[in-house]
């Protein structure tokens, strides 16, 4: 919980940080990926409901050939 709140944080310190533009969006890039793996890994702990959640929502965003 506490690695979700500091992503959080981390998007709005970004733009005061004192490093070039390329780093503040390779910053930016890492915490959206990293956010997007807190998700998955807190809907996997939250048992068979998260497993089935994400398998729908993975179903939806991958179209059957």
């Amino acid at each position: 919980m506490v690695a979700s709140f500091g992503n959080v944080a981390l998007f709005g310190i970004i733009p005061f940080l004192p490093v070039s533009s390329e780093t503040k969006a390779g910053i930016a890039v890492i915490g959206w990926a990293m956010s997007w793996l807190l998700f998955v890994i807190g809907s996997l702990l939250a048992g068979h409901e998260g497993y089935s959640y994400l398998k729908q929502l993975f179903r939806r965003w991958i179209p059957k050939a």
